[in-house]
């Protein structure tokens, strides 16, 4: 069989997809959904025809261990002829099969002939199944014909994708009912909108197709469940460690004792440490926002610096729309305040009679009532220090005096993990995370906002409790559970 075979990308122990059709009809975006690679490097999606020009090999791997094979041909190039030279092989009196497409391809090998339909059909010879790719908005025709029958003598499993890159995909019913007679099944699809629960169901379609490796496909889907419920785990503790650390950072400057006594100078300080806050807080909703696209295999979404990379903390309509309402911050001022009160009830041995939790509940929901929605100015805190002989004075700046000012941050990280969760694979665009006018953070369910103004209060004094881990990273993938449940 010569080099045909040789060369052969199909491990028999694997189940194989060769993905085919017509050039730009979305093979290559297909693929980028399967297997989340949205780098032009690995997979190049472009509208120059013709751009795929050998099959080219795409393991999907589970803990470095391949389980799954998908081959991206160069599509169809000479369709209607092929189709009618591997007729005059079988005959007049009969049906083309797999023999016949093999006999066409050692053929094409040898004369240099057809390139393209032998490359593609070199993996379905050696027992690869199809995906064949369609787009719904391009009209039925014969050379489309002649591709499903090549498709169809192969008698390999064959799933029918109906890929809709258009708003107006005016010859879907055409397709569907022509597909439906040569596939074993037909899914419609669109790489551009697909999201992880599109992407499973082309899994679960590929499982109903291929009976010999349903054991590795199977494992497959399971991976990907686990792998996603892992990757929510996962994006909540690089959002507890974000927290945890910024939350209680403050811009500092040692001044000496005659810079502190000149109001000038000291006003000078105070403003360059202002600045230096709001950028360092910038950079660390930055670094934070980088972690969560990294996880989730996105090259092409970007987070920019600063003024893009937050909200800004310097305009009143960052206060109003951002974070949470009136109403909620005065329920989450009440519970943050009460905890605080139930701490100087514990020490004074309950001795109290809870009286410390009650005003507490009513100090901390009074100060989020008068302070949720104003804009608020930057803590300045003055420490003495004495080193050697030098009396100096620290000034010390952040955070802003505002209860919702936790929630703007966690705001702006939820509407940037809406946006990564929303961002197809298949889109090659570089585009940047945007700021939309209102945050999920006032949609969450209470008891995860309770336990989230918990952790805030607590993290924003340094005095974070051992106990309060667990039940933080419970209430931080609730929110991203309720942020994805929202784009369903």
């Amino acid at each position: 069989m010569g080099r045909l075979m040789t060369d052969s990308p199909v491990l028999p122990q694997l189940p194989h997809f060769v993905v085919v059709g017509k050039v730009n009809m979305g093979k290559t975006s297909v693929l980028a959904t399967l297997l989340e690679i949205d780098d032009q490097r690995r997979l190049r999606i472009t509208a120059t025809p013709g751009e795929t020009t050998r099959v080219q090999v795409l393991p999907l791997a589970i803990q470095g261990r391949e389980v799954v094979r998908f081959l991206d041909s160069p599509g169809f190039h000479q369709a209607i002829e092929a189709m009618r030279a591997i007729q005059e092989r079988a005959g007049a009196t009969r049906v083309p099969s797999l023999e016949h497409l093999r006999g066409f391809a050692e053929a094409a090998e040898k004369t240099g002939d057809f390139e393209d339909e032998r490359l593609l059909l070199q993996p379905i010879l050696a027992g690869a199944g199809i995906l064949y790719v369609v787009d719904a908005s391009k009209p039925l025709r014969d050379d489309f014909e002649a591709e499903m029958e090549i498709l169809r003598w192969s008698g390999r499993p064959r799933l029918a994708i109906l890929n809709e890159q258009s708003e107006h995909p005016e010859h879907r019913e055409a397709w569907k009912t022509r597909l439906g007679s040569h596939f074993n099944l037909v899914r419609t699809f669109n790489a551009h909108q697909a999201r992880f629960p599109q992407r499973l169901q082309l899994f679960e379609a590929l499982l109903s197709i291929e009976e010999d490796h349903r054991g590795h496909i199977e494992e497959t889907i399971r991976h990907l469940q686990n792998e996603w419920l892992d990757r929510r785990a996962q994006a909540a503790e690089f959002l507890y460690e974000h927290f945890r650390k910024t939350l209680p950072w403050r811009a500092e400057a040692a001044l000496t004792l005659p810079e502190f006594e000149s109001p000038r100078r000291k006003e000078a300080a105070t403003e360059t440490l202002r600045a230096r806050y709001h950028q360092g807080i910038a950079q660390r909703q930055r670094a934070c926002l980088e972690k969560l696209l990294s996880l989730y295999r996105h090259h092409l979404l970007q987070a920019e610096e600063a003024e893009l990379a937050l909200p800004d903390l310097e305009i009143a309509d960052t206060w109003k729309r951002w974070g949470l309402n009136r109403q909620q911050l005065l329920s989450a001022g009440a519970v943050a305040g009460a905890t605080a009160g139930g701490a100087l009830d514990l020490a004074v041995g309950g001795t109290s009679f809870l009286a410390g939790t009650a005003l507490g509940g009513l100090l901390g929901a009074g100060a989020a009532w008068w302070r949720g929605e104003q804009l608020p100015e930057l803590k300045v805190d003055v420490q003495g220090i004495r080193l050697h002989t030098d009396r100096t004075r620290t000034l010390v700046v952040g955070p802003p005096g505002s209860p919702n000012f936790p929630w703007i941050l966690l705001d702006h990280l939820l509407n940037a993990y809406r946006q990564i969760l929303s961002r197809p694979h298949a889109k090659r665009e570089a585009t940047v995370l945007e700021n939309d006018k209102a945050g999920p953070s006032h949609t969450l369910s209470g008891p995860t906002r309770q336990n989230l103004q918990r952790f805030f209060a607590q993290a924003l004094k340094s005095k974070l409790s051992p106990d309060q881990e667990v039940p933080t990273l419970t209430a931080l993938e609730d929110a991203l559970t309720q942020v994805e449940e929202q784009l369903t």
